[in-house]
């Protein structure tokens, strides 16, 4: 069984380090209803917009940040899918 350090911050993020992985941030904007998911803490070089998710990455193709706008109706949609499919992978088309 993998396990995972959680913690809630003061300021409303939640940060989880996978076992052996380097730590991430998930933050949420009620006011905006934006999830922002940090996936590393280098330099942002170039963003990319596909659907509602705009992904941003370092000069060498990394993602360092994941914004997904209209979060409550995005994870709304890949929940259902989730539980329709079952057990497995979840693809949701943006």
């Amino acid at each position: 069984m993998k396990s995972m350090r959680i913690i809630f911050t003061k300021h409303g993020e939640l940060k989880f380090t996978p076992q052996g992985g380097r730590d991430m941030r998930i933050r949420y904007s009620r006011k905006e209803d934006i999830l922002l998911i940090e996936v590393s803490d280098e330099p942002i070089d170039y963003a990319e917009e596909v659907g509602p998710i705009i992904v941003h990455f370092t000069k060498d193709e990394n993602p360092v940040l994941l914004e997904i706008l209209d979060a409550s109706e995005f994870l709304a949609e890949a929940t259902k899918v989730a539980m329709r499919q079952g057990e497995g992978e979840v693809e949701v088309s943006v």
